[in-house]
């Protein structure tokens, strides 16, 4: 079964309206290869 999730980078075309400043912090914390857990109510968005 492939994995269905997409590790290590931003899928091409990601729907993040408005979220530039939140797009650059976890980019700073990919490129530092720290953990990071995203969480919300459901349907959210968090794909």
């Amino acid at each position: 079964m492939n994995n269905l999730f997409v590790l290590g980078v931003i899928p091409p075309g990601a729907p993040f309206c408005n979220r530039s400043k939140e797009l650059k912090e976890l980019m700073s914390y990919s490129e530092s290869n720290a953990n990071v857990v995203l969480y919300s109510p459901r349907r959210y968005g968090k794909h």
